[in-house]
């Protein structure tokens, strides 16, 4: 016990002793990347290596991240709370307001970008670590998932017995992913195209608004058709950056009017450039 004991108090003082950096004397630094590895601890077959380019900027305030899935920009901004140096191994460490950083220099140049967040890790790497053929087939358009897939039986039971086509008719919107739920149950996406169905049907052009979508039973075993193998390719497509055709219908089938408001998530695949908005 004593031993451990020894063991953290050295750990601490040695931790203490990692020089903070003032604001004045922060660096400003550029690391363009070409891939990004999304590791999230409470599910490994969740995220993956993506071949997701762009650019990390560092001020003495903030640190920008502008992420390129598919030519769709996602930008998000942290706001630095400390910078401490670890001169041995030099690299830097930047408290922000949403995780911590970790950038590692070689020759006053940024050589590579960690960040560390509540629910998972992700890498920013210069260079492709996968070779030609890896790097492609994490470019595959995914299998889709309709609404068998997404809902609960019980609520597409009920809706066929009303007559109800909740869950029969697809109105496509298209996006681009821009936060996942760490449980796995909701997303955000930024409206990209919609069309005019879902404009007449919402009463307004959501283009451009971020979007919070529900997601309802697609885990295996499930109330619903999602497969076990599907199950691990659903999460594989529902990435942060992943641009995304869907539907999405507000309120369930026999909830009355409980879930006004909510949208839970009926279809979805991957979509390209060469895919074009369509109701």
């Amino acid at each position: 016990m004593r031993n451990v004991i020894t063991s953290i108090i050295i750990s601490v003082f040695f931790l203490s002793c990692q020089p903070s950096i003032k604001k004045e004397d922060r660096i400003n630094a550029s690391f363009n990347f070409q891939e990004v590895l999304y590791s999230y601890y409470d599910d490994q077959d969740y995220g993956g290596l993506l071949p997701h380019s762009g650019s990390i900027t560092i001020n003495k305030n903030k640190i920008t991240v502008e992420v390129n899935a598919d030519n769709q920009n996602v930008v998000e901004s942290f706001s630095i709370e400390n910078v401490t140096y670890d001169q041995p191994k030099n690299k830097y460490k930047y408290q922000t307001n949403a995780g911590e950083f970790i950038v590692e220099m070689k020759n006053q140049q940024v050589k590579g970008v960690t960040h560390y967040y509540s629910e998972a890790v992700t890498n920013f790497y210069q260079e492709n670590k996968t070779n030609k053929n890896t790097v492609k087939s994490q470019k595959q358009t995914y299998l889709e998932f309709d609404s068998t897939m997404l809902i609960d039986k019980d609520y597409i039971n009920y809706a066929e017995e009303f007559g109800m086509t909740n869950y029969s008719e697809q109105h496509y919107f298209y996006g681009v992913i821009t936060n996942i739920d760490k449980n796995f149950k909701s997303f955000k996406i930024k409206i990209l195209k919609s069309n005019q169905e879902n404009m007449d049907d919402l009463g307004y052009d959501i283009t451009g608004l971020e979007w919070d979508v529900m997601m309802d039973q697609v885990n295996y075993l499930d109330n619903s058709e999602m497969c076990e193998s599907c199950a691990s390719d659903f999460k594989k497509l529902m990435v942060k950056g992943r641009k995304l055709k869907f539907s999405m219908v507000e309120g369930c089938a026999g909830c009355g009017t409980s879930m006004n408001g909510v949208w839970f998530l009926t279809y979805a695949t991957e979509f390209n450039d060469e895919i074009k908005a369509q109701k």
